[in-house]
């Protein structure tokens, strides 16, 4: 059975099992593309890397965006993916599509890897926080900051971790680690469309346990149109607040 077929079949899950936040990540090399589906779901969505996400090394040029484009692909903001929405029983179609545009527009000939991820969708929203976000930005007042750090701990926040549920890293600060925190599962895919492996962490708990790592910096929700950057003192300001209760 080729890959193809394999494809294929994944994307029929997407309708078949599952849940609500049914997931496909199809990788070739370091292109790739992620499906979304529901189960009952009558679409499939589509989701094409575009170069923010492959590195400016990597060889996506203006005319290989077009042949995205001109395969029903477009920009849907605040996702900087190139994006599209078949029926559901369109898998074949998909997936010949899918393997077409790895090897014209990525230059990808090899074999693919499938990444099915099926399950209802990770539900944390923190408007409160965002609102917080929004007013500390605006007004960068002493009163607004200690109400965001409130706002913090009074979060549900969702933290990047590595296959041993250990926090990721995702840069550094000279020679201290910095982390990343999103508000919501959307703000982790527009960061990372690809990632799939977070941990779920109320912000009372998880800034006493960032103090047990080398932390210099926490992100908040980066790349999107809210969030910020949080330092090691503000880290240690906001954990003082709270008794420690808990570590990773």
């Amino acid at each position: 059975m080729s890959d193809t077929d394999d494809l294929r079949k994944a994307l029929e899950r997407l309708t078949q099992a599952g849940g609500t936040g049914n997931r496909l990540v199809v990788r070739g090399g370091r292109a790739w593309f992620v499906f979304h589906g529901a189960k009952g779901g009558v679409e499939i969505r589509s989701e094409a890397a575009a170069k923010h996400y492959l590195g400016k090394d990597f060889p996506l040029s203006l005319n290989d965006v077009g042949l995205i484009r001109k395969a029903g692909f477009a920009q849907a903001p605040p996702s900087k993916t190139l994006q599209r929405v078949d029926a559901a029983d369109q898998g074949v179609a998909i997936a010949a599509r899918t393997r077409e545009l790895f090897a014209s527009a990525y230059k990808h000939q090899g074999p693919i890897q499938l990444e099915l991820s099926l399950g209802d969708k990770e539900a944390t929203q923190n408007p409160d926080l965002l609102e917080a976000i929004r007013t500390a930005a605006g007004k960068r007042s002493p009163q607004a900051r200690n109400a965001l750090y409130r706002a913090l701990l009074r979060s549900t926040l969702l933290l990047r971790v590595d296959s041993q549920g250990l926090p990721q890293a995702v840069g550094k600060l000279q020679s201290w680690d910095v982390f990343a925190a999103f508000s919501s599962l959307d703000a982790l895919r527009l960061y990372s469309p690809t990632v799939d492996r977070f941990k779920t962490m109320p912000g009372r708990l998880l800034f006493s346990a960032l103090l047990d790592l080398r932390v210099g910096s926490l992100l908040i929700d980066p790349g999107g149109r809210l969030g910020g950057e949080l330092y090691r003192n503000e880290i240690e300001t906001i954990a003082g607040a709270t008794r420690r209760t808990g570590s990773f």
